[in-house]
């Protein structure tokens, strides 16, 4: 979907785009005792299409 909208180029590999998304929820879950909400989701799903555009 983020291709389509064209906010990423065309040839990103979208299972990349949920690996990066989902390591540092994965991370925080794992090792640390930081809470997980909807700012932190927001700030990891912005921060991980900037990497790709």
């Amino acid at each position: 979907m983020i291709v389509e909208r064209g906010e990423v180029a065309a040839d990103t590999d979208p299972r990349m785009v949920l690996e990066m998304a989902a390591s540092s929820i994965y991370f925080r879950v794992l090792f640390t005792d930081d809470p997980v909400d909807a700012d932190l989701i927001a700030h990891i799903a912005r921060r991980t299409i900037r990497a790709f555009t």
